[in-house]
């Protein structure tokens, strides 16, 4: 659930974001992402190509032909990102 919809939108985009921002330190497939937020496989991937595009995330290997993804730590707009999705979503869940 992402708490601050009615402020930002349910965009497919933010839910991809949301969830990345969230589950950060692991390794994610279009599947897994798909799966996590509900947004088609074919749309899920082209979001994360955008996102990999602006260096939100990172392609972080393959394995039998699944490629992974995670977000970017070393992106200041990813931190910007998590950063906002924090200080909006930790009062609302408090």
């Amino acid at each position: 659930m992402i708490p601050f919809r009615g402020l930002l939108g349910d965009s497919a985009q933010l839910r991809v974001v949301h969830h990345l921002v969230y589950t950060r330190a692991q390794r994610h497939t279009i599947q897994s992402i798909s799966d996590a937020t509900g947004v088609p496989d074919d749309m899920t991937k082209v979001i994360v190509k955008e996102l990999e595009k602006y260096s939100v995330i990172t392609h972080t290997g393959r394995e039998n032909g699944t490629d992974f993804y995670a977000l970017d730590r070393k992106s200041v707009l990813a931190g910007a990102l998590r950063a906002t999705i924090r200080e909006v979503s930790e009062p609302v869940l408090a």
